[in-house]
């Protein structure tokens, strides 16, 4: 800023302005009467203000305008507080610490109105002095009155200004008003800097809990049914887990005296990324990259294809239903139900419990089931022993012991690792059953059935009661279509005429889709000129049946193989 602009600007918005300076008694009322009218949005400072007029501040005043009633100091002066961008507690400390750089500029007014009574002259122009907030975002000026013929002088301002090193926002109607209406004893708001404006950090908007609450919840008879604990939390893929809010840049300001403020760094949000999520390309959301299990740990959202059971199934997990692999790291308890669309693998043994698995069945013991234990597998079953259960492979099975129970592969049931026996019961199997020993010497009946698709045939069985479900239901639906048809323009007729028809919909696509099924199914045959039974030993009353032929051991066979002769539809030792 080139020295005294600011002054001839003033003098160039003031000329003529410079008259003769009112009596101070006059222009003490005159100040008095427009601090009155500015009182309003002060109130509140003013008395302590007023009790704080004193020493050479006070003294001042007093040579000016004699006995006449202080004016009242107030930061605010033809402002609001807003306007000075600070709250009420900063305004104070403002107000403090600038009444004692006041008084300190008043002992040194006193000295100077001393020294010119001393001359002889008595006459002193206006004195402007400005005073900064301490963050240099405002200013305020504060104008001395003359004395004698002294006057107030445009230069002062300036002077004043650039001694202080104000050079933005400078607030011309205020400048201008310290001339038109001298605002001698009253701190001025004369520069308003531009604070800046916060940005905002990056910020995580959760769709899923962290953790689940397990909550009990009640059977049609309001009983708590603690098997129905939520343990597991499914995922589908490309669910949104989390929302994302980018972080918003702040805009700097500018300080009174030139100097760029900048605002508080933002930060980006930890996105809470782990195994199998990922960040969309907008970066605006966190999905699920696959199927599965969705956890939190390690600050991290994770979709596990593997849901892992530290201990039981039982009353502390629920009942398992999960779309991916499961891994039980102890026991499936009595009446719990374990269904998973992959793999399922059991350390321990099922008790009289239900295990569905879409891929293989794993488990390291056995069942103990004393005839309530059911077991299904879309793939392979491999298990220790089986007692009293039933099971269902589409693939092959594998044991090391089989008792009393009901065994249904469209493959093969191998009972040749560890003692290999099949003691009771009745199997069923597209292909073959070998074991080490079947039967037993009391002579318990031990039925065997070979060239029959169990598994095909129970999957054909569920589609034909469920077709037969859904055809009930259509013929539900087209009766109370035809009733609402009759209806259409009554109230909420519409709204119950659009579930209806969007009901007929889904059950037509889902016969369709098991009608295909069916389809595919029927055709399925198995080749039985590979059905046979080996056995080192097979016991009497174990019977055999493939088609319509049937063997049965009447003695003890050892080293025995039965295979069917498609040719002549029986079935026959090998030797």
């Amino acid at each position: 800023m080139a020295k005294w602009n600011i002054g001839a600007f003033l003098r160039s918005l003031t000329k003529g302005a410079e008259t003769e300076t009112p009596p101070p008694a006059e222009q003490a009322e005159a100040s008095q009467n427009i601090l009155t009218e500015e009182m309003g949005p002060v109130a509140a400072e003013s008395t302590a203000v007023r009790s704080e007029l004193k020493g050479a501040l006070l003294e001042v005043w007093r040579q000016w305008a004699g006995n006449d009633l202080p004016p009242v100091l107030s930061l605010t002066t033809g402002k609001q507080i807003e306007d000075l961008h600070m709250d009420a507690q900063t305004l104070e400390k403002e107000r403090v610490r600038i009444m004692v750089m006041l008084e300190k500029d008043a002992q040194k007014r006193l000295a100077v109105i001393e020294k010119a009574g001393n001359n002889g002259s008595g006459s002193i122009d206006a004195a402007c002095r400005i005073y900064l907030s301490k963050d240099k975002m405002a200013a305020w000026s504060f104008v001395f009155p003359p004395m004698g013929e002294g006057k107030l002088r445009g230069e002062a301002i300036g002077k004043a200004l650039e001694e202080s090193g104000v050079t933005t926002g400078i607030d011309p109607a205020s400048m201008v008003c310290i001339f038109q209406e001298p605002q001698y004893f009253k701190l001025v708001p004369i520069a308003i800097g531009t604070p800046p404006v916060e940005g905002v950090s990056g910020s995580i908007t959760e769709r899923y809990p962290r953790e689940l609450s397990h909550e009990v919840k009640l059977d049609e008879n309001g009983v708590a049914d603690y098997r129905a604990l939520n343990y597991v939390q499914l995922i589908e893929k490309d669910a949104v887990i989390c929302d994302i809010t980018l972080p918003q840049p702040g805009e700097a300001g500018l300080r009174v005296d030139g100097k760029v403020v900048e605002p508080k760094p933002v930060r980006a949000a930890k996105i809470p990324a782990g195994k199998n999520t990922a960040v969309t390309e907008d970066g605006l959301r966190l999905i699920a990259t696959r199927d599965g299990h969705l956890t939190f740990a390690h600050e991290a959202f994770q979709v596990s294809p593997l849901l892992e059971i530290q201990g039981d199934v039982d009353y502390s997990t629920g009942n398992i239903d999960f779309s991916g692999d499961v891994h039980i790291c102890g026991d499936v308890r009595e009446n719990f139900t374990v269904h998973a669309q992959g793999t399922v693998t059991v350390d321990g043994l099922v008790e009289a419990a239900t295990v569905e698995a879409g891929g293989d069945l794993v488990i390291a013991r056995g069942v103990v089931g004393d005839g309530r234990a059911l077991l299904k597998s879309n793939g392979c079953v491999r298990v220790r022993y089986l007692e009293n259960c039933a099971v269902y492979a589409k693939g092959d099975i594998y044991a090391d012991c089989i008792m009393a129970s009901r065994i249904f592969s469209d493959g093969s049931i191998d009972v040749t690792s560890g003692r290999g026996s099949i003691i009771g019961g009745a199997l069923t199997a597209a292909v073959s059953i070998k074991a080490h020993m079947i039967g037993a010497q009391s002579g318990r009946k031990t039925e065997l059935t070979l060239g029959i698709l169990p598994y095909v045939q129970n999957e054909l069985r569920d589609i034909k009661e469920d077709l037969c479900t859904i055809s009930h239901e259509k013929r539900h639906l087209d009766q109370e279509l035809a009733y609402l048809e009759q209806k259409q323009g009554m109230e909420g007729i519409s709204e119950k005429l659009a579930k209806a028809r969007m009901r007929w919909s889904v059950l037509r696509i889902k016969e369709q889709q098991l009608t295909k099924r069916r389809e595919r199914l029927q055709p399925m045959v198995p080749d039985l000129s590979k059905c046979r039974i080996e056995g080192e030993v097979i016991y009497p009353v174990t019977s055999l049946e493939v088609q319509t032929a049937i063997w049965t051991a009447t003695t003890v066979r050892r080293n025995c193989k039965v295979a069917y002769d498609t040719k002549t539809d029986e079935l026959k030792e090998l030797h």
